[in-house]
């Protein structure tokens, strides 16, 4: 793999070594990391996908929305104001 990885680098003009150093970066900066190509596809079971359809449609009508907060602590005292 190593090989591999090292002769795709030098296709592209570049080094392993700053593949190796841009994933890093983005690891930490991201704090995730992307298997694109192992990872199958998703598919929801019968009750996801109800759900999903039903928020979609909601989302789409503007119906059943909360409103933006700008900190956690806004959300919170509005929570509180609506859970009395």
């Amino acid at each position: 793999m190593k090989a591999d990885a090292q002769q795709l680098a030098e296709m592209c003009g570049i080094s392993l070594n700053a593949v190796l150093s841009r994933s890093l970066q983005l690891f930490v900066r991201d704090r995730c990391i992307t298997f694109a190509d192992d990872v199958p596809a998703v598919v929801p079971n019968g009750r996801t996908a109800k759900l999903l359809k039903t928020q979609l449609a909601d989302l789409s009508s503007k119906k059943n929305l909360s409103r933006t907060f700008r900190t956690a602590d806004n959300a919170i005292a509005h929570l509180k104001s609506v859970c009395k």
